[in-house]
């Protein structure tokens, strides 16, 4: 979406990531991985462009990872607060983990495996 502040790509398990290169820029397999492989490769694209962006990985022989794609944008739609009381002006929302406040998350979870390179690309996040 044009109005996107970022993109987050999570790969689960994290073992199975071998490489990535994300709008064109490599992250060697080094800097991917973590203590715990279970909680897998978080990749944060902020203010992705509009015109969408790549995502290759190089995955293990056996790795058939799901993959977590979520989207954020910091305007909640209109059908969501249709009816609800204005803030009042001297409040704000209260920003939380990455100061984040209130926004939309769209999230989606796919399980690549073998013949996902074969797919036909899907819509760009």
């Amino acid at each position: 979406r044009p109005d996107a502040a970022f993109v987050d790509v999570q790969v689960l398990p994290g073992d199975a990531v071998l490489s990535a290169r994300l709008a064109g820029q490599q992250a060697p397999g080094d800097t991917l991985r973590t203590r715990n492989a279970a909680q897998g490769v978080l990749f944060r694209y902020w203010v992705p462009s509009t015109g969408g962006f790549d995502l290759e990985l190089e995955l293990t022989a056996s790795g058939s990872p799901t993959v977590r794609v979520g989207e954020h944008t910091y305007a909640v739609p209109a059908s969501v607060t249709q009816g609800l009381p204005a803030r009042p002006e001297d409040s704000m929302p209260v920003p939380f983990g990455e100061g984040l406040d209130e926004g939309t998350r769209v999230t989606r979870t796919l399980r690549l495996d073998g013949s996902a390179a074969e797919a036909p690309p899907g819509p760009t996040p």
